[in-house]
């Protein structure tokens, strides 16, 4: 039992638990096919994360037994989205959803992989049209980076159309990663807005001093030292 739970506590760490409705997507190492491995100990070898998602939350697999994905997303480990079949179920399953993707090169290049068929992809056609959506609708970046496991460039990428080209939703400008456009609370790492930044300078000008002033504001007083003589937010009056 206390291997068991403790390989459980491992699954759980490495994959993004949302609502039982949508994926759970596997954020550590992944095969070739862009599904999730993990070791259940020692030296034994890897086993598919959803194979192991499935045996821990909904019950024993035998030998033969394929787990498929209802949701088509090979990182999910979802419970709620597997179910189990043969061989044969799994090889009919892929062939009729054309889960992998790829356009046959006549210079005899190397093929190409596309959107969820890549193999190392973690995001789906329906993430991303709901990331872009989300975005749009005024979720920061760093939101949206914890919700989906991504990395900025990765979702800046993603927003602007750069990758995922065909699949639409609102479609960011490529200014809006310039420097500019992060100004003041508008920018993902900002700890301040323009009403506690105009607070800090007027409690300066009346002479707090900077540890007096951050302490308050519950940020460091290097934050405040620059806010204040304006290294930063110099846009504000």
């Amino acid at each position: 039992m206390g291997k068991r739970t403790d390989l459980k506590t491992r699954l759980e760490a490495k994959f993004i638990r949302r609502s039982s409705e949508e994926c759970w997507l596997w954020t550590a190492g992944k095969n070739n096919q862009g599904y999730g491995q993990i070791r259940e100990g020692g030296l034994l070898p890897k086993k598919l994360a959803h194979r192991v998602s499935y045996e821990l939350y909904v019950g024993k697999l035998g030998d033969s037994d394929c787990v498929l994905h209802k949701c088509d997303t090979p990182s999910c480990v979802n419970p709620s989205h597997l179910f189990v079949g043969t061989f044969k179920d799994n090889y009919n399953d892929m062939v009729a959803k054309g889960r992998r993707k790829i356009i046959v090169n006549p210079d005899k290049k190397p093929p190409h992989h596309f959107g969820s068929g890549h193999p190392n992809a973690i995001m789906t056609e329906q993430l991303v049209l709901e990331a872009r959506t989300r975005y749009d609708a005024g979720w920061s970046l760093r939101r949206l980076m914890k919700a989906y496991g991504l990395k900025k460039r990765g979702l800046q990428h993603l927003l602007r159309g750069k990758t995922w080209p065909d699949v639409g939703g609102p479609i960011s400008s490529p200014m809006l990663y310039s420097h500019e456009i992060f100004k003041g609370s508008s920018h993902p790492n900002s700890k301040l807005n323009e009403n506690t930044v105009r607070a800090a300078r007027d409690m300066r000008a009346s002479g707090e001093t900077f540890q007096s002033i951050a302490d308050k504001l519950g940020v460091s007083c290097g934050t405040i030292h620059d806010c204040v003589t304006g290294k930063t937010w110099k846009h504000l009056d």
